[in-house]
Protein backbone atom coordinates (compact mmCIF):
# COMPACT_ATOMS: atom_id res chain seq x y z
CA UNK A 1 0.00 0.00 0.00
CA UNK A 2 2.77 2.28 0.72
CA UNK A 3 4.14 1.73 -2.76
CA UNK A 4 1.16 2.58 -4.16
CA UNK A 5 0.63 5.76 -2.16
CA UNK A 6 4.23 6.63 -2.90
CA UNK A 7 3.61 5.82 -6.92
CA UNK A 8 0.44 8.31 -7.13
CA UNK A 9 2.25 10.78 -5.65
CA UNK A 10 4.73 11.31 -8.17
CA UNK A 11 1.76 10.82 -10.64
CA UNK A 12 -0.22 13.74 -9.21
CA UNK A 13 3.43 15.81 -9.25
CA UNK A 14 3.59 15.38 -12.63
CA UNK A 15 -0.11 16.36 -13.92
CA UNK A 16 0.45 19.42 -11.08
CA UNK A 17 3.64 20.17 -13.01
CA UNK A 18 1.57 19.83 -16.63
CA UNK A 19 -1.61 21.69 -15.31
CA UNK A 20 1.06 24.26 -14.31
CA UNK A 21 2.09 25.04 -17.85
CA UNK A 22 -0.99 24.92 -19.31
CA UNK A 23 -1.89 28.36 -20.67
CA UNK A 24 1.58 29.69 -21.19
CA UNK A 25 2.90 30.88 -24.78
CA UNK A 26 6.50 31.38 -24.79
CA UNK A 27 7.41 34.41 -27.08
CA UNK A 28 9.65 32.49 -28.48
CA UNK A 29 9.29 32.65 -32.17
CA UNK A 30 8.14 29.11 -33.23
CA UNK A 31 10.06 29.76 -36.62
CA UNK A 32 13.69 29.70 -34.90
CA UNK A 33 12.69 26.04 -33.51
CA UNK A 34 14.23 24.07 -35.57
CA UNK A 35 12.94 20.18 -36.25
CA UNK A 36 16.17 19.20 -38.33
CA UNK A 37 18.20 18.50 -35.67
CA UNK A 38 15.79 16.98 -33.66
CA UNK A 39 18.12 13.50 -32.80
CA UNK A 40 15.10 10.40 -31.35
CA UNK A 41 13.08 10.02 -28.58
CA UNK A 42 12.25 7.99 -25.51
CA UNK A 43 8.32 7.46 -24.70
CA UNK A 44 9.13 7.98 -21.04
CA UNK A 45 7.29 11.01 -19.66
CA UNK A 46 9.26 13.16 -17.11
CA UNK A 47 9.60 16.61 -15.22
CA UNK A 48 13.45 16.43 -14.55
CA UNK A 49 16.35 14.70 -16.27
CA UNK A 50 20.28 14.38 -15.55
CA UNK A 51 22.87 12.79 -17.66
CA UNK A 52 25.80 10.67 -16.95
CA UNK A 53 27.53 9.49 -19.46
CA UNK A 54 25.32 7.04 -21.79
CA UNK A 55 22.49 7.26 -19.34
CA UNK A 56 19.52 10.03 -18.45
CA UNK A 57 17.93 9.54 -15.28
CA UNK A 58 14.73 10.93 -16.03
CA UNK A 59 11.68 11.42 -13.36
CA UNK A 60 9.20 9.86 -14.48
CA UNK A 61 7.13 9.11 -10.66
CA UNK A 62 9.56 6.74 -10.09
CA UNK A 63 13.52 7.74 -11.68
CA UNK A 64 13.98 5.76 -15.09
CA UNK A 65 17.17 4.94 -16.20
CA UNK A 66 17.44 5.73 -20.00
CA UNK A 67 20.66 4.69 -22.07
CA UNK A 68 20.99 7.12 -24.65
CA UNK A 69 24.50 5.32 -26.49
CA UNK A 70 22.32 5.43 -29.62
CA UNK A 71 20.60 8.89 -29.91
CA UNK A 72 18.00 8.05 -32.50
CA UNK A 73 16.79 5.08 -30.21
CA UNK A 74 17.58 5.69 -26.10
CA UNK A 75 15.66 3.03 -24.20
CA UNK A 76 14.87 2.60 -20.70
CA UNK A 77 16.35 -0.25 -19.16
CA UNK A 78 15.40 -0.30 -15.25
CA UNK A 79 14.47 2.50 -12.83
CA UNK A 80 15.96 3.90 -9.32
CA UNK A 81 14.72 1.15 -6.51
CA UNK A 82 12.80 3.30 -4.16
CA UNK A 83 12.21 7.01 -6.03
CA UNK A 84 8.62 7.71 -6.63
CA UNK A 85 8.14 11.44 -6.06
CA UNK A 86 11.95 12.84 -6.30
CA UNK A 87 11.69 17.11 -6.02
CA UNK A 88 15.89 17.00 -6.86
CA UNK A 89 18.47 15.86 -8.81
CA UNK A 90 22.04 16.12 -9.10
CA UNK A 91 25.03 13.88 -10.73
CA UNK A 92 28.32 13.62 -9.17
CA UNK A 93 31.08 11.74 -10.00
CA UNK A 94 29.51 8.06 -9.60
CA UNK A 95 26.99 9.48 -7.10
CA UNK A 96 23.19 10.21 -8.02
CA UNK A 97 21.75 12.51 -5.37
CA UNK A 98 17.87 12.31 -5.16
CA UNK A 99 15.81 14.47 -3.11
CA UNK A 100 12.06 13.75 -1.92
CA UNK A 101 9.58 13.84 0.74
CA UNK A 102 11.16 11.18 2.97
CA UNK A 103 14.86 12.90 2.23
CA UNK A 104 17.83 13.20 0.49
CA UNK A 105 19.49 10.13 -1.11
CA UNK A 106 23.03 8.71 -2.58
CA UNK A 107 23.13 6.07 -5.25
CA UNK A 108 26.06 4.42 -6.30
CA UNK A 109 25.87 4.64 -10.19
CA UNK A 110 29.32 3.33 -10.90
CA UNK A 111 26.96 0.55 -12.21
CA UNK A 112 24.81 3.14 -14.35
CA UNK A 113 22.03 0.11 -15.13
CA UNK A 114 22.19 -0.81 -11.87
CA UNK A 115 22.17 2.16 -8.89
CA UNK A 116 22.53 1.22 -5.19
CA UNK A 117 21.21 3.01 -2.39
CA UNK A 118 24.56 4.39 -0.43
CA UNK A 119 23.25 6.33 2.06
CA UNK A 120 20.51 8.77 3.32
CA UNK A 121 19.33 11.71 5.26
CA UNK A 122 16.14 12.09 7.04
CA UNK A 123 14.26 15.73 5.96
CA UNK A 124 11.85 17.12 3.30
CA UNK A 125 14.29 17.81 0.56
CA UNK A 126 13.59 19.59 -3.03
CA UNK A 127 15.96 21.44 -5.26
CA UNK A 128 19.55 20.40 -4.86
CA UNK A 129 23.07 20.89 -6.37
CA UNK A 130 26.65 19.09 -5.54
CA UNK A 131 30.38 20.32 -5.41
CA UNK A 132 32.98 19.08 -4.18
CA UNK A 133 32.12 17.11 -1.00
CA UNK A 134 29.24 19.03 -0.56
CA UNK A 135 25.63 19.05 -1.39
CA UNK A 136 23.35 22.07 -1.32
CA UNK A 137 19.66 21.42 -1.16
CA UNK A 138 16.34 23.03 0.06
CA UNK A 139 14.58 21.75 2.52
CA UNK A 140 11.70 22.30 4.58
CA UNK A 141 13.94 23.56 6.88
CA UNK A 142 15.44 25.35 5.06
CA UNK A 143 19.06 25.94 3.01
CA UNK A 144 21.28 22.69 4.36
CA UNK A 145 24.48 21.85 3.29
CA UNK A 146 25.17 17.85 3.48
CA UNK A 147 28.86 16.86 3.80
CA UNK A 148 28.53 13.94 1.31
CA UNK A 149 32.04 12.95 1.72
CA UNK A 150 31.42 9.92 3.08
CA UNK A 151 28.35 8.83 0.70
CA UNK A 152 26.92 5.89 3.07
CA UNK A 153 26.44 8.41 5.73
CA UNK A 154 25.68 11.87 4.52
CA UNK A 155 25.34 14.20 7.34
CA UNK A 156 24.03 17.93 7.47
CA UNK A 157 26.74 20.11 8.65
CA UNK A 158 24.94 24.08 8.55
CA UNK A 159 21.46 25.38 7.59
CA UNK A 160 20.39 28.98 6.28
CA UNK A 161 16.52 28.54 7.98
CA UNK A 162 15.07 31.43 6.24
CA UNK A 163 15.23 29.52 2.87
CA UNK A 164 12.62 27.35 3.46
CA UNK A 165 10.71 27.37 0.20
CA UNK A 166 10.57 23.89 -1.03
CA UNK A 167 9.90 25.44 -4.56
CA UNK A 168 13.39 27.43 -4.52
CA UNK A 169 16.05 26.85 -7.38
CA UNK A 170 19.89 26.84 -6.47
CA UNK A 171 22.99 27.56 -7.74
CA UNK A 172 26.51 27.14 -6.35
CA UNK A 173 29.67 29.11 -7.37
CA UNK A 174 32.95 28.01 -4.72
CA UNK A 175 31.57 29.59 -1.79
CA UNK A 176 28.48 31.54 -2.61
CA UNK A 177 24.88 29.94 -3.59
CA UNK A 178 22.20 31.64 -5.37
CA UNK A 179 18.99 30.78 -4.18
CA UNK A 180 15.61 31.89 -5.96
CA UNK A 181 12.87 31.98 -3.55
CA UNK A 182 8.81 33.28 -4.22
CA UNK A 183 8.67 34.54 -0.19
CA UNK A 184 7.83 36.92 1.07
CA UNK A 185 8.55 38.35 -2.82
CA UNK A 186 10.15 37.52 -6.03
CA UNK A 187 13.64 37.82 -5.21
CA UNK A 188 17.83 36.42 -5.73
CA UNK A 189 19.41 35.51 -2.15
CA UNK A 190 23.26 35.45 -1.80
CA UNK A 191 24.42 32.73 0.81
CA UNK A 192 28.02 32.71 1.88
CA UNK A 193 28.99 29.29 2.54
CA UNK A 194 32.50 29.35 3.20
CA UNK A 195 31.92 28.28 6.84
CA UNK A 196 29.80 25.69 6.00
CA UNK A 197 28.55 25.19 9.62
CA UNK A 198 27.50 28.75 9.36
CA UNK A 199 25.79 29.97 6.18
CA UNK A 200 25.20 33.85 5.79
CA UNK A 201 23.07 35.61 3.59
CA UNK A 202 24.83 38.44 2.33
CA UNK A 203 22.73 40.09 -1.05
CA UNK A 204 19.41 39.89 -1.59
CA UNK A 205 17.97 41.19 -4.76
CA UNK A 206 14.07 41.24 -5.74
CA UNK A 207 13.03 40.50 -9.43
CA UNK A 208 9.41 40.77 -10.87
CA UNK A 209 8.84 37.95 -12.39
CA UNK A 210 8.31 34.67 -10.35
CA UNK A 211 12.06 33.04 -10.97
CA UNK A 212 12.08 29.34 -12.56
CA UNK A 213 15.36 28.32 -12.70
CA UNK A 214 18.98 29.53 -12.06
CA UNK A 215 22.73 28.79 -13.39
CA UNK A 216 26.28 30.07 -13.54
CA UNK A 217 28.17 29.84 -16.80
CA UNK A 218 32.14 29.01 -16.67
CA UNK A 219 32.38 32.43 -17.50
CA UNK A 220 30.96 34.24 -14.36
CA UNK A 221 27.74 35.02 -15.49
CA UNK A 222 24.21 34.48 -13.23
CA UNK A 223 21.42 33.66 -15.70
CA UNK A 224 18.14 33.73 -14.13
CA UNK A 225 15.39 32.13 -16.29
CA UNK A 226 11.63 34.11 -14.53
CA UNK A 227 8.37 34.37 -16.43
CA UNK A 228 9.04 37.93 -17.61
CA UNK A 229 12.16 37.48 -18.64
CA UNK A 230 15.60 36.30 -18.76
CA UNK A 231 17.97 37.94 -16.17
CA UNK A 232 21.99 38.00 -16.36
CA UNK A 233 24.09 39.42 -13.59
CA UNK A 234 28.04 39.20 -13.54
CA UNK A 235 29.94 37.49 -10.86
CA UNK A 236 33.25 39.67 -10.34
CA UNK A 237 31.68 40.07 -6.86
CA UNK A 238 30.56 36.98 -6.37
CA UNK A 239 29.34 38.50 -2.79
CA UNK A 240 27.02 40.99 -4.91
CA UNK A 241 26.24 39.92 -8.10
CA UNK A 242 25.91 42.93 -10.48
CA UNK A 243 22.94 43.34 -13.03
CA UNK A 244 23.85 43.58 -16.26
CA UNK A 245 20.95 42.93 -18.74
CA UNK A 246 17.70 40.87 -19.39
CA UNK A 247 15.89 40.06 -22.31
CA UNK A 248 11.99 39.87 -22.72
CA UNK A 249 12.41 38.06 -25.70
CA UNK A 250 13.50 35.27 -23.42
CA UNK A 251 10.86 35.12 -21.15
CA UNK A 252 9.10 32.19 -19.86
CA UNK A 253 12.29 29.81 -19.43
CA UNK A 254 11.33 26.99 -17.10
CA UNK A 255 14.73 25.59 -17.29
CA UNK A 256 18.16 26.21 -17.77
CA UNK A 257 21.38 24.06 -18.70
CA UNK A 258 25.18 24.74 -19.66
CA UNK A 259 26.15 22.11 -22.42
CA UNK A 260 29.82 20.72 -22.49
CA UNK A 261 31.15 23.49 -24.83
CA UNK A 262 29.92 26.05 -22.55
CA UNK A 263 26.97 26.84 -24.63
CA UNK A 264 23.72 28.14 -22.18
CA UNK A 265 20.14 26.79 -23.53
CA UNK A 266 16.85 27.44 -22.31
CA UNK A 267 13.93 25.20 -22.02
CA UNK A 268 10.17 26.66 -22.58
CA UNK A 269 6.94 25.42 -23.41
CA UNK A 270 7.30 24.77 -26.89
CA UNK A 271 10.97 23.83 -27.37
CA UNK A 272 14.59 24.98 -25.94
CA UNK A 273 16.58 27.49 -27.58
CA UNK A 274 20.39 28.51 -27.12
CA UNK A 275 20.92 31.91 -25.54
CA UNK A 276 23.38 33.77 -26.86
CA UNK A 277 25.67 36.16 -24.02
CA UNK A 278 28.21 37.60 -26.70
CA UNK A 279 26.74 41.16 -25.27
CA UNK A 280 25.53 39.96 -21.88
CA UNK A 281 23.59 43.38 -21.26
CA UNK A 282 21.56 41.95 -24.30
CA UNK A 283 21.21 38.46 -23.86
CA UNK A 284 19.77 37.29 -27.43
CA UNK A 285 17.45 33.91 -28.66
CA UNK A 286 19.83 31.83 -30.78
CA UNK A 287 19.16 28.08 -32.28
CA UNK A 288 15.71 27.05 -31.26
CA UNK A 289 14.37 23.00 -31.18
CA UNK A 290 11.43 21.96 -31.06
CA UNK A 291 9.25 18.59 -30.87
CA UNK A 292 8.04 17.29 -34.02
CA UNK A 293 5.93 15.26 -32.06
CA UNK A 294 3.90 17.84 -30.42
CA UNK A 295 4.73 21.43 -31.18
CA UNK A 296 3.37 22.26 -28.35
CA UNK A 297 5.27 20.24 -26.30
CA UNK A 298 5.50 21.12 -22.27
CA UNK A 299 9.91 21.00 -21.20
CA UNK A 300 10.21 20.70 -17.75
CA UNK A 301 13.51 19.71 -17.29
CA UNK A 302 16.61 20.08 -19.22
CA UNK A 303 20.50 18.56 -19.10
CA UNK A 304 22.98 19.02 -21.93
CA UNK A 305 26.31 16.54 -21.94
CA UNK A 306 29.85 17.17 -23.29
CA UNK A 307 29.08 15.60 -26.78
CA UNK A 308 26.63 18.26 -28.06
CA UNK A 309 23.65 17.02 -27.09
CA UNK A 310 20.72 18.08 -25.10
CA UNK A 311 17.95 15.93 -23.31
CA UNK A 312 14.68 17.33 -22.59
CA UNK A 313 12.13 15.82 -20.33
CA UNK A 314 8.53 16.67 -21.01
CA UNK A 315 5.41 15.72 -19.81
CA UNK A 316 3.95 15.29 -23.41
CA UNK A 317 6.45 13.57 -25.37
CA UNK A 318 8.68 11.77 -23.11
CA UNK A 319 12.57 12.40 -23.37
CA UNK A 320 13.62 14.23 -26.18
CA UNK A 321 17.18 14.25 -27.66
CA UNK A 322 18.85 17.20 -29.88
CA UNK A 323 21.43 17.39 -31.84
CA UNK A 324 23.36 20.58 -30.81
CA UNK A 325 26.23 21.03 -33.39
Amino acid sequence: MERMTRAGLGALLLMMLALAGCGWISPVRESILAVSRFAGSCDVRASDVVVAGNYAYVNAGPVKIVDVTDKSAPRVVGEVPGTYAATGMAVGGTHLYLGDADGFHVYDISTPASPTLSGEYACECGSLCVEGSYAYAITSDGLRIIDVSNPSLPSAVGVESSLDSINSRLAVNANHVYVTTDVPSFSIRTVDVSDKSDPVIVDTYAVSGSPEDILVTPDGHLCIACLDSLLVFSLADPASPGFLGKSTELAGGRRLARAGTGGLYSAFFGGICEVSLVDASAPTVGQGYRSPLTPSVTVSGLACDNSGYAYAACLDDGLLIFDLD
